[in-house]
């Protein structure tokens, strides 16, 4: 099973974040509200103290950030995830912040570090229930390992530009 970092388990990321405990993942996570990922440590998740903390050996990085800001701030800010990154781990941002923010960090990412971006299509009151949401994923760089799934339903990523998702 893979080792993930997830940060930003709110209301959208905790549910996700427990389907990968579930399924079997080691989960590290972090937020930027104290306590937020207490639900998460009390399943089984490990707590960390930073962004870079969180991904520091990590086979995968997941951000669910609300706006621009908080992803610039989680991954490039004092302690941030980019610190961390290296080689041949994978960044998933599943934030809704729009193609052009991704591709700005995509841009300042660490060599070698495969960036995917996989916004969210569901609502908070969906996010709990297995199955009823879903991810345009692409890669904004190329991506050599898998990516951990936390279903048995596996859909297609497409190359950067406008995405395409079949089922």
């Amino acid at each position: 099973m893979s080792k993930i970092a997830f940060l930003g388990p709110g209301q959208m990321g905790t549910p996700m974040a427990t389907r990968l405990l579930q399924a079997g993942h080691h989960v590290t996570v972090w937020d930027r509200t104290h306590g937020r990922a207490t639900p998460l440590v009390e399943r089984g998740a490990d707590a960390a103290a930073s962004p870079s903390d969180a991904a520091a050996g990590m086979d995968v990085a997941i951000t669910m950030l609300a706006t621009p800001d908080a992803l610039e701030q989680v991954v490039f800010g004092d302690e941030g995830l980019a610190l961390a990154l290296g080689p041949g781990q994978v960044f998933i941002d599943m934030s809704t912040v729009g193609p052009e923010t991704v591709g700005e960090v995509a841009a300042r990412l660490p060599e070698r570090v495969s960036m995917v971006d996989a916004p969210v299509r569901g609502s908070v009151l969906q996010a709990p229930r297995a199955g009823s949401m879903s991810s345009s994923a692409r890669p904004t760089r190329a991506s050599s390992g898998s990516v951990p799934s936390s279903s048995r339903s596996e859909r297609y990523a497409t190359p950067v530009g406008p995405g395409r998702v079949r089922g």
